[in-house]
């Protein structure tokens, strides 16, 4: 009934799956939860919304299950097509509603070490966030970023600071909030983001700007004494900081990296006297 080419059938037949899988005792085989998540990827990445509604409500149900969250993360399609509904803006009902999502999947340390380099989404949620009118969306945003941070410090905590996430929860914590959680939480957060801000070196803050991929005019780049004193760094291990400027170089298609990308290229150029052959 899955594969039914009626919509009605198949939407209905979905939801069904949902509430029997939800309730089941035992793990769930894979031979009926694989079937069940490949629809679901059809829903999510369909043009019509009433489909990608109950892609994200029978997800909402299932996600609690941890062989569920795990059987997500492998499917690329599924946790891309979340992430695509949120660029476009959706309603405060929808961005909960994923929020919830990853909230959930974030349980998991694989998906809490990995979900933003593989899908961008500290500065993506922190945009939806900042935007957001409705509590619990900020709430289930922050309870996620809790999760990454106390799973995945390393991973998480450097991309970040880069967006700009220490002083909107800094902002957050002098709000009013109804939900104690979100009190502690937006804490939490603030204590851990301040704590790595404050151990950074200019070096390090540079790195986690590199890392993330979002470079933008902050003052390091334009420092000819940074340049002078760290333009060799780029060399370590195995010039891997120069192939990632080399990289943005090639692949990013927003102009503000592209410009800062060539700058950093140029002041490592200046200050590295071989700096030339190892740019080319």
């Amino acid at each position: 009934m899955l594969d039914s080419q009626d919509d009605f059938v198949q939407l209905k037949a979905t939801q069904i799956l949902t509430v029997l899988l939800s309730s089941e005792s035992s793990p769930i085989q894979s031979q009926y939860l694989l079937p069940f998540l490949n629809t679901l990827s059809a829903f999510v990445t369909h043009p019509l919304p009433h489909k990608r509604d109950i892609a994200v409500q029978c997800l909402e149900t299932v996600l609690p299950r941890s062989e569920v969250r795990r059987a997500v993360w492998e499917n690329a399609t599924l946790v891309g097509g979340l992430v695509d509904i949120l660029k476009h803006n959706p309603g405060p009902q929808m961005c909960y509603q994923i929020g919830f999502c990853f909230w959930l999947l974030t349980f998991e340390q694989e998906v809490a070490e990995q979900l933003n380099k593989k899908f961008d989404i500290i500065p993506l949620l922190t945009d939806v966030a900042k935007a957001a009118v409705k509590e619990k969306v900020v709430r289930v945003i922050v309870a996620t970023f809790r999760n990454m941070v106390s799973k995945a410090p390393s991973d998480n905590l450097p991309a970040m600071l880069v967006a700009q996430l220490l002083p909107f929860v800094k902002n957050l914590s002098t709000r009013k909030w109804t939900d104690e959680d979100i009190v502690e939480d937006v804490q939490y957060l603030r204590d851990e983001l301040n704590a790595r801000f404050e151990s950074l070196t200019t070096y390090d803050e540079y790195s986690s700007e590199l890392l993330s991929g979002h470079l933008s005019w902050t003052p390091v780049h334009e420092s000819e004494l940074f340049w002078k004193e760290n333009a060799t760094k780029l060399n370590d291990k195995d010039y891997d900081q120069l192939k990632t400027l080399v990289g943005l170089l090639k692949e990013s298609n927003d102009p503000v990296v592209l410009a800062v990308a060539a700058h950093d290229i140029g002041q490592y150029v200046k200050h590295y006297e071989r700096g030339k052959k190892y740019a080319s």
